[in-house]
This record gives C-alpha cells, structure tokens and sequence, in this order.
C-alpha cells in the first residue's frame, strides 16, 4: 500500500516540477540552461534563435499542461484513498500514462512550431510565424518584434519611430531604436562616407557593398542582441531601402542584391514595415533649407523611382503596411498603433482602454 502511495506522490509533484521548469523555460535563457546542465536537444537546433525559440514554447506548453495536470492528479489520489491495493494500483498508472503522453507529446509540437517558424538554414520564416492575436494565440509565445520603416528623405520615418518607441515603452515594452545606415561605431563611420556630399565619385557597387557592410555590422551587435533580450526592435530603413535605392533607382541587380543581403542579414527579416509615403513634391517642399547629403542630393527622377520600387517591395505583403506620410503625425501615428494592437496585446489592452475613456 505505502509503495502505490508514494507512486501517486510522485505522479502529484510531477505537475509541479513541469510547472517549474515551464515557467523558467518561458524566459527564454537556453544559454543558461546548457551551462547549468551540459546538454543540446536532439531538435536540430541552428543557432540560437531556433534554441530559444524552442525553449519558449516548451516552456509554455509544459506551464500550462503542469496546471491542467496538477488538479486531475489530486482528484485521483483522493478518489483512490483508503482503498485496496489494486485500486491505487490501477490509479498509479493511468496517472503516469495521462501525464507521460502529453510530455512525449511537447517533442512534437515543438519541433513543429520550430519548422513554421524557422527556414532548413535556421533563417527566419516570415511567412509564417507572425499571426494576428485574433487568429491565433502565438502572441503568447513573442517576446521580441522587429519593425522597421521605409520611405523617401523627408516621408517623416523619424518622427513615427520616436511617437511609437514612446507608445510601446508606456504599455511596459523594452524598446530598441536604431537607424541605418549606422548604429555601432563601425556602421556610423560607414555611414559619413555613405552620406558624405564629397564622395559624389563613388560607384553603384561601392554604395551597395559599403551598405550592406554597414547592415551586417549593425544587425550581428545590435539588432539580433537586442531581439535575443525579448526587446522590441525599431529601425529607421533596413533590407527594402537597399531593393529601392541601388536595385530600382542605381539599376543594380535585384537577384546579387538579395543574396547578398541574406549573407549580410543572416536571414534576418522584419516582422512588419510601415512604408510612410509622399509624393516628389512633399519631398522638396520638406528639404528645402535643409543641407543635403549625397544621397538627397540625387535628382527627382531617382527619388522618383525609389518611391515606386517602396510601393512595389509592399504588393501582396501583409507584412507591409503603405501610410499616407503627408498626413498629420498624430494621426498616421494612430493608425500605426492600431495596426500593431493586432499582434501587441499590452497595446491592444492600453488601446482598449483609452476607447473606453
């Protein structure tokens, strides 16, 4: 009898443990774990961006099967006390049986979500791993977004990156803002030979390829450090401007650009892209008096055909959202944030809020 007991009071602290460790797993801190243990899965993890992400969503699968499992435990040893030895007997295993199943069972959606969510190479899936909250519940399993913003000079990317940085860190959001080109001391040097009015010689390849340098720098110390932190990253340009800019407007192959953009990024892709436009004549009316950099300094056939390539980079993508930047900031400010209420639910709550008021 005190053996079969003791079997049920181990499947009882078997929730509890799953609980535990669910709830530690939900940090996302694989690199911890491994110090702390010594292992690897036997998912083929990538890198750590697959490693996290795969242990975020265990941990919440077994928090919550922890607190499905933890009640039903407690039902069978009451209902089995003070019965025979082949009452608790039989209870003893059909417990293990429910809770050693679903256990099994984590390996399987796990290495699922891993394949929606990431490409064979450990790449981002774009496609696939960002859903609306009302879709589906993997808001849950987020901890990081990376959003950017496109647009001509003078489409006002700056003042909405600063108006939501302010929104998302009031809701309670650790927020990343960042720039390109530039951001480290690297890429910030890049960029004054970049923009330097002097350099008027510099060649279509030598501006694609001081970009892309300026991007890799900028995305391995910053942008993926800031995402593996659970922060909110917000970058003022990133991928499409180089598509608008030296593929459409310079002329450059679109094919050599996009692969070496991925070696670059290391697959990085945004999780969304506001595209602020504004037609050629708000572009000159918001730069005059303003000292221009080489690249503002191109002619209006060139900025022309950057805001076309914009409108184009955004058909059929539901992850880029075209914004009238003539607009009042508030207001675009606005739409933005009912956008993004979608799939941030502490905005969701505070938008929700302020209707009420």
């Amino acid at each position: 009898m005190i053996y079969w007991y003791f079997m049920l009071a181990v499947c009882f602290l078997m929730p509890l443990i799953m609980i535990g460790f669910g709830a530690y797993f939900k940090k996302g801190k694989p690199e911890e774990i491994n110090i702390a243990f010594g292992y690897r899965s036997s998912m083929s993890m990538k890198n750590l961006d697959t490693w996290k992400f795969a242990h975020i969503y265990c941990g919440h699968l077994w928090y919550w099967l922890g607190l499905i499992l933890l009640p039903l435990s407690l039902i069978a040893m009451l209902f089995v006390f003070g019965k025979d030895d082949n009452a608790v007997g039989k209870m003893a295993g059909i417990v293990t049986v429910a809770q050693t199943v679903p256990m099994l069972g984590t390996i399987y959606f796990v290495e699922k979500a891993l394949r929606r969510r990431f490409n064979k190479d450990g790449s981002f899936n774009t496609d696939n791993h960002l859903r609306p909250i009302n879709h589906s519940l993997s808001y849950l399993l987020r901890t990081n977004y990376f959003i950017t913003f496109e647009g001509i000079e003078g489409s006002g990317k700056t003042t909405q990156v600063n108006l939501l940085k302010e929104a998302l860190e009031s809701c309670g959001y650790e927020v990343f803002v960042t720039r390109e080109p530039g951001g480290p001391v690297i890429s910030e040097k890049i960029r004054d030979i970049l923009l330097d009015p002097e350099n008027k010689e510099m060649t279509s390849e030598t501006e694609l390829l001081l970009y892309l340098a300026s991007r890799n720098q900028h995305t391995v110390q910053w942008i993926i450090p800031a995402l593996t932190k659970d922060q909110i990253v917000i970058c003022d340009r990133y991928s499409d401007s180089t598509i608008a800019y030296q593929g459409a407007a310079r002329k450059l192959d679109l094919e050599m650009i996009k692969k070496i953009n991925f070696f670059a990024t290391r697959g990085i892709k945004p999780d969304m892209t506001f595209i602020l436009d504004i037609p050629i004549e708000t572009f000159q009316e918001r730069l005059k008096g303003k000292k221009l950099d080489r690249i503002e300094t191109e002619s209006l056939e060139f900025h022309n055909d950057v805001r076309k390539a914009f409108l184009e980079i955004s058909q059929g993508k539901e992850q880029h959202f075209v914004l009238d930047g003539r607009a009042e900031a508030q207001k675009i400010h606005k739409k933005i944030k009912k956008i993004l209420a979608n799939y941030l639910v502490k905005l969701r709550d505070d938008e929700t809020e302020q209707e009420e008021k």
